[in-house]
């Protein structure tokens, strides 16, 4: 009688999805563009849009060579940091 009840439990937990069915994560890309002009602050660099400051860094991108411009900046971020992949 205990295994028939044991295996009721283990067997109990066990489910499957129906005939056809599948799971996918709808997960966001953690990819971000954001358009604005670039600015140097306290030695680091931000993009600004209507007043609205995100701050900016890079491993590929001189950003120094962007400053006052309009851009449009993609990368990713850590944080509260872009780190910038692309810049255009």
């Amino acid at each position: 009688l205990m295994s028939v009840i044991g295996m009721g439990v283990v067997l109990g937990g066990c489910s499957s999805l129906p005939s056809g069915s599948t799971t996918q994560s709808s997960a966001p890309s953690p990819v971000v563009t954001l358009n604005g002009v670039i600015i140097s602050k306290n030695g680091g660099y931000m993009i600004s849009l209507e007043g609205k400051n995100t701050d900016l860094d890079s491993r590929k991108i001189d950003l120094k060579s962007y400053i006052g411009k309009t851009v449009s900046v993609t990368g990713e971020f850590s944080g509260t940091t872009l780190f910038v992949d692309s810049i255009k």
